[in-house]
């Protein structure tokens, strides 16, 4: 996938975010699908990968060093995870969270890597980001 293909599954990701809500996972589905295909087109059939939108539909489960953890990705080879990707797609209140998102995705990867997993995260953030105050309108 190139800079542009990939531009075009984050506007279709967006724009089912606004059509179903926050809440709902078929956003995730659109980016994290679009994601695992171009893996599995460049890794070859000799690996196998686990995602929303992908394969089963569902995350893999990562053996952590202090806890399993659902990956939105998980690349395996023979049954056993290789590595995995966490994918964090930032659609709004962005300096509300700042702090709780970057804590979580360390925490994330230290538990997964010190496993000796390799793990890899996506972060995507828009340079201009809506702020939604509590009755839904934007600030």
């Amino acid at each position: 996938m190139n800079n542009i293909q990939f531009l075009d599954v984050l506007r279709l990701s967006y724009y089912k975010h606004l059509e179903k809500g926050a809440r709902s996972n078929e956003k995730l589905k659109i980016l994290h699908g679009a994601i695992a295909v171009d893996l599995a087109n460049k890794l070859g059939e000799e690996y196998f990968i686990l995602s929303l939108g992908y394969n089963s539909g569902k995350e893999g489960k990562v053996k952590g060093r202090y806890m399993d953890k659902n990956v939105d990705i998980t690349i395996s080879k023979k049954g056993k995870a290789m590595a995995a990707i966490g994918i964090k797609f930032i659609m709004s209140n962005y300096a509300q969270n700042a702090n709780n998102l970057f804590e979580n995705m360390l925490g994330e990867t230290a538990n997964i890597r010190s496993n000796n997993i390799p793990y890899f995260q996506i972060l995507v953030l828009s340079d201009r980001m809506p702020y939604f105050k509590s009755d839904k309108s934007i600030k």
